[in-house]
């Protein structure tokens, strides 16, 4: 199940001139990105990853089938926002191929029907921001360990190299959109809006209400009457299914 580059660049607008890199296993794209970096916009893209890995250090399962990907951009153009337009991106791309209906948990994880189906990772190095993208799909079985939360979308009528090249002309293409509809978008997605969650801050465990997003992102929660805006970290609704509904 290798992935094609030619079918890639055949999807591909020839306008955001992407070199494409494809390997049939990586230990993660975000990695193999690195190696491969240059100021020309870059795709990699890989069958399978053996380290594949999300925010935090925490790892993402990889098997031979998914999507895994990762874009190479400049930072001037693309660091602001960049998780937010990553997720929208997967959202309209998988509803486009899919019938499933997409979430976001904020910040960077994308779920659908209650269970999480991939994981955004951005990070900067040098002068370029790193975009990597995993998605699983069509796929029924999960390690114990993330069983409980673990799920997949069914791709139809169509195979992953479309979908890999349709993300990223959707990010480029949501380069073009004003911050405010981005973030009105982002924003209409986000399942947890006035649900209550726990987060850590300063070293210590919280527990609060999300209200808000703001202009860069950030996550606004409200404990105890106070308003706190969280940049980054980990937030759980306290159940198996971050989904669950209340």
């Amino acid at each position: 199940m290798s992935i094609s580059k030619d079918k890639i660049l055949s999807a591909l607008p020839s306008r955001y001139g992407f070199e494409v890199k494809v390997f049939d296993t990586a230990d993660s794209t975000n990695n193999a990105a690195k190696r491969e970096c240059s100021y020309t916009p870059t795709l990699v893209a890989a069958a399978a990853q053996t380290l594949g890995r999300g925010r935090h250090g925490k790892s993402f399962f990889s098997p031979t089938g998914g999507i895994y990907m990762s874009l190479v951009l400049p930072k001037a153009d693309f660091f602001e926002l960049a998780t937010v337009r990553a997720a929208v991106a997967v959202c309209r791309v998988i509803e486009r191929f899919s019938p499933d209906k997409t979430e976001i948990k904020w910040v960077n994880d994308i779920f659908s029907d209650g269970r999480k189906v991939s994981g955004i990772l951005c990070e900067l190095v040098e002068d370029t921001v790193i975009i990597g993208i995993g998605i699983n799909i069509n796929r029924n079985e999960f390690p114990d360990e993330i069983s409980d939360t673990a799920g997949a979308v069914k791709l139809e009528n169509t195979d992953r190299e479309t979908v890999i090249a349709s993300i990223a002309a959707e990010i480029m293409s949501l380069s073009e959109l004003c911050a405010e509809k981005l973030l009105a978008e982002y924003k209409s997605r986000l399942f947890i809006l006035g649900k209550t969650l726990e987060y850590t801050a300063d070293g210590e465990k919280h527990s609060g209400v999300a209200v808000d997003i703001n202009g860069q992102g950030n996550l606004i929660v409200r404990e105890n009457g106070i308003f706190r805006t969280l940049n980054s970290g980990e937030i759980s609704l306290g159940s198996k299914s971050f989904a669950a509904k209340e």
